[in-house]
């Protein structure tokens, strides 16, 4: 038999749990602690869980932690359209070469901006992490917002664009 529902794994800094959702209701199926040193065995161990109750590799949504969102104003001497912020933001950010992904921007008066995001290189380690477990990840949930699931969060910015005139075009007729 087959569970009609929707599987969502909640991340948790102390809990690592598979979830069902039935009329409205989340309901934890199971969880284990991910601080143990067996984290991706327990992970399997959902993972074949999910996989017994509905007969396929489960598509599931991941839940993260609220606290992943980081939020910052910026103070400009003009207004800045989001693609300004961002790359300030990820200039500033020289550890995470994969950049930010913004999911709220507006502007306070003239100078100030507020932006809220999240570092991509944290939803890469994560989409790793579970898709090692055997899962199909569908979207991703953290607070308010959510965004579907992606082959690979990529931003690389100005580092990754190629100068053209490093390659020698001819036109041939």
């Amino acid at each position: 038999m087959t569970y009609p529902s929707k599987f969502f794994l909640n991340l948790k800094s102390n809990s690592i749990s598979l979830a069902v959702k039935q009329d409205q209701e989340l309901k934890i199926l199971d969880s284990f602690d991910p601080n143990e040193p067996a984290a991706s065995e327990g992970l399997k161990k959902l993972f074949n869980l999910a996989k017994s109750l509905n007969l396929n590799i489960p598509k599931i949504e991941i839940n993260l932690p609220e606290n992943l969102l980081q939020n910052e104003t910026l103070i400009t001497n003009k207004t800045i359209s989001k693609n300004e912020a961002i790359e300030l933001i990820t200039k500033r950010k020289t550890i995470d070469e994969n950049g930010i992904m913004s999911f709220a921007i507006e502007s306070i008066g003239t100078r100030a901006t507020c932006i809220t995001y999240i570092q991509v290189s944290l939803i890469n380690e994560v989409k790793e992490f579970v898709e090692k477990a055997g899962f199909s990840i569908k979207r991703f949930n953290i607070g308010k917002f959510s965004f579907e699931n992606n082959n690979k969060f990529e931003f690389k910015f100005k580092r990754n664009l190629i100068d053209l005139n490093f390659f020698n075009f001819e036109k041939f007729s």
